[in-house]
């Protein structure tokens, strides 16, 4: 993890946020912080327990679940993880992986 996104812009950018005021996304940035990964790297693995959220602001990640026979679910900018187990209080239900270099948000 090495570049720190610029903030509180590209927020603006996610249509997550988009109706959010400039002070709103201030008070959201505070709570996040900006990351990079490289392809490969596991943001979270399915039945661990849950304590981020993620938004994906550049790059792809796959998401998968053991034995299930679907293929991996593709998500890219604006995609956002983790938020499940956070609301749920329950395990992770997936593996996420980056499939690209990829920039995202955790809080």
């Amino acid at each position: 993890m090495t570049r720190k996104p610029r903030w509180p812009h590209t927020l603006r950018d996610l249509e997550l946020f988009a109706e959010c005021s400039t002070t709103e996304l201030r008070t959201i940035a505070s709570l996040m912080t900006g990351h990079t990964l490289v392809t490969g790297a596991t943001l979270m693995r399915e039945h661990t327990t849950g304590s981020e959220f993620m938004i994906i602001t550049e790059g792809a990640v796959a998401g998968s679940r053991q034995g299930s026979a679907p293929p991996p679910a593709i998500l890219g900018p604006g995609a956002f993880v983790g938020e499940l187990a956070l609301l749920d209080k329950q395990s992770r239900s997936a593996t996420v992986t980056a499939i690209t270099p990829l920039s995202l948000y955790v809080s």
